[in-house]
């Protein structure tokens, strides 16, 4: 896979996906085909779900 790799996901995943070398970016600093996606997010907020964009820059994390 090409480098940096982006995913979004609840922020209740955020420590696993930290484990895997992951860290939370600003949605503006997000590539615009994500940005994209998480517009219809946004109505998960009035639920209490919070939806993180997160970025891996390079190799590492548990081996991976």
């Amino acid at each position: 896979s090409s480098y940096p790799l982006y995913l979004l996901c609840g922020s209740h995943l955020e420590a696993f996906y930290s484990r895997f070398g992951y860290q939370v970016i600003a949605w503006r600093n997000a590539p615009t085909a994500l940005k994209l996606k998480l517009i219809p997010t946004l109505l998960f907020r009035l639920f209490g779900i919070h939806v993180l964009v997160m970025q891996k820059l390079r190799r590492g994390g548990m081996g991976i």
